[in-house]
């Protein structure tokens, strides 16, 4: 065998790796493609069925001390969204938070429930904005997460 037709069965040899690479790497990326979409749609329909979670953030221990009483408790409890309980998290004691007092959601989707559980809110404490924070932390938290900022200034709950 010539010199020349040496070079040109490897330089066939090395096409031929190349394109069979290339066809397997297009299929491994594309079934990596398949199961990351696929995981994606579980994870969705598993944190769609949470319930909507709330967590109450209060400025001082006298705040905290009216949300932990029995009657706030239960009253928090005993929310319903679209016939869904709320799950009424622990109480978060900051040193800083808004003047005014807001709830917060995360996800453009929760502004519906967010309005809903605005609704259910006003009628223990007076004053409350409602405040999208979707572009900021969206992408850390899941959905139907809301956040009860309390105002330094409110002092009790009006409880029916």
């Amino acid at each position: 065998m010539r010199k020349g037709d040496k070079v040109k069965q490897q330089y066939i040899l090395i096409l031929i790796l190349f394109f069979a690479t290339k066809n397997v790497f297009a299929d491994l990326n594309d079934l990596i493609r398949r199961n990351i979409n696929s995981s994606s749609k579980s994870y969705e329909q598993i944190v769609d069925k949470q319930s909507p979670r709330l967590w109450v953030h209060v400025r001082n221990q006298e705040q905290e001390k009216f949300i932990q009483d029995l009657n706030a408790t239960n009253w928090f409890e005993s929310i319903k969204l679209n016939d869904t309980p709320i799950n009424f998290r622990p109480i978060q004691l900051v040193d800083n938070g808004p003047k005014l007092t807001q709830l917060r959601y995360f996800f453009k989707q929760d502004k519906d429930e967010a309005e809903l559980l605005l609704k259910q809110l006003l009628k223990i404490i007076p004053q409350i904005q409602l405040k999208d924070f979707s572009n900021q932390y969206g992408t850390i938290l899941v959905r139907g997460h809301y956040e009860l900022w309390l105002a330094p200034n409110v002092t009790k709950l009006s409880l029916p």
